[in-house]
């Protein structure tokens, strides 16, 4: 084996050992597209939705709440329940909202997991 492979070899093998030091690798990133969600880290880096994860608290999307009384302070007592409404919640994504993401080390999936700062 000449000395330039055994070289890149040890090379990568630090590399593979320093990644399994950090299992999780954390980001920061700008929403630059909605439909389809795309992010960019780094300034140079696109990430599309096929590689991203978006938890339901980061989209708008439907809940069931019900009203009580205002007695009400035992979740066991439903006759004090009223009917259910459904709302919409408006937590989806926007052009410019600075996010958080994680990637698992070798990993292609991205998770995002927050918002950083106040939304409009």
């Amino acid at each position: 084996m000449s000395g330039t492979k055994l070289l890149e070899l040890i090379k990568l093998a630090g590399l593979q050992a320093n990644d399994t030091l950090k299992p999780v690798n954390i980001f920061t990133g700008k929403v630059i597209n909605i439909k389809p969600v795309e992010i960019e880290i780094e300034q140079t880096n696109r990430i599309k939705s096929d590689f991203l994860e978006v938890p339901e608290n980061l989209t708008d999307h439907f809940i069931c709440m019900t009203e009580v009384e205002k007695d009400f302070n035992n979740v066991e007592d439903k006759s004090k329940y009223r009917e259910r409404k459904k709302y919409i919640i408006y937590r989806g994504l926007k052009v410019g909202d600075k996010v958080i993401l994680a990637r698992s080390a070798g990993g292609q999936k991205y998770y995002v997991i927050d918002r950083i700062g106040e939304t409009e």
